[in-house]
């Protein structure tokens, strides 16, 4: 009996906190104010590793010499082979939406790139001085205008969910006249 009730726990427990990390229950009007970038390339180049085996080498290798080779129980080879290595990290930052462009390099000998990463951030300025960051993918990154407002969808710990356009301010809220009163 105990068994079942546990596991009823358990399941609302994670339903639960998989709504209060990804539902947004809080919105907040704020305006654009930060747009930042980062892209960065990891170049790996092939390097050539001396290796000792019991095993016959396989896959690419170069100069090999086999010790002990009248004795199988003894046997052992000894090569090269060509193995990829980390060389070095590119990387490229800015704070303008108009000159995203990826790290400029020249590759040397039998070097190429294995990744590539891309982070898009734009903060939001709220009222009250309160700040919100949130990482978007780049073609909303590239819709978003600053200064302009958007209302955000934000869960209970404060992450950005949800961002969309503010519905427009009435004539009132913004210190103009009422039309009506003329």
């Amino acid at each position: 009996m105990t068994a079942p009730l546990v596991l009823v726990v358990i399941i609302v427990a994670v339903i639960a906190a998989v709504v209060l990390l990804l539902v947004p229950i809080r919105h907040t009007e704020a305006a654009a104010s930060r747009f930042h970038w980062n892209r960065a390339m990891q170049l790996w180049a092939r390097r050539w590793v001396k290796r000792k085996s019991k095993r016959e080498p396989s896959g690419e290798f170069r100069n090999l010499v086999i010790r002990n080779a009248n004795d199988p129980k003894r046997r052992r080879y000894v090569y090269e082979q060509a193995v990829w290595r980390n060389t070095r990290r590119l990387e490229k930052s800015g704070d303008s939406q108009d000159d995203v462009h990826w790290p400029v390099y020249s590759p040397g000998p039998d070097e190429n790139v294995r990744s590539r990463r891309e982070v898009y951030e734009v903060t939001f300025r709220a009222e009250a001085g309160l700040h919100y960051t949130a990482k978007v993918r780049f073609a909303r990154w590239q819709s978003l205008r600053r200064d302009q407002r958007y209302r955000l969808g934000r869960t209970v710990f404060g992450v950005v969910r949800t961002i969309r356009p503010a519905p427009p301010v009435p004539a009132r809220a913004r210190g103009g006249k009422d039309e009506q009163s003329s």
